[in-house]
C-alpha cells in the first residue's frame, strides 16, 4: 500500500475516533498542549486529511485520549 493511502486512511480513522468521542480538534489540541505533546488543532487537521503523518507521542496521547490502544490506531483495528 501506498504511504499516501496509508496516510489518508489513519487520518479518516482517527476523525472517525475523534468525533466518536464528540471532540473538535480544538479540544484534542488542548489535551495534547496539557500533556506536552506539541501538536496545533491546524496539524491535527493535516493529520486527519491524511496531508501530515502524527509522530509517536502523538499517537500514544492520542490513543489515551481515544480510548484505545496505540497498536489499534496504527492497524486500524484489525
Amino acid at each position: 500500500m501506498k504511504s499516501k493511502q496509508i496516510r489518508r486512511d489513519l487520518g479518516k480513522f482517527l476523525k472517525k475516533l475523534r468525533e466518536s468521542k464528540r471532540m473538535t480538534l480544538l479540544e484534542v489540541s488542548a489535551y495534547l498542549s496539557m500533556n506536552r505533546i506539541k501538536c496545533s488543532h491546524a496539524n491535527l487537521s493535516r493529520i486527519e486529511s491524511g496531508i501530515q503523518t502524527p509522530k509517536a507521542d502523538t499517537i500514544a496521547a492520542l490513543a489515551i485520549i481515544y480510548e484505545i490502544s496505540a497498536d489499534e490506531i496504527l492497524f486500524r483495528g484489525h
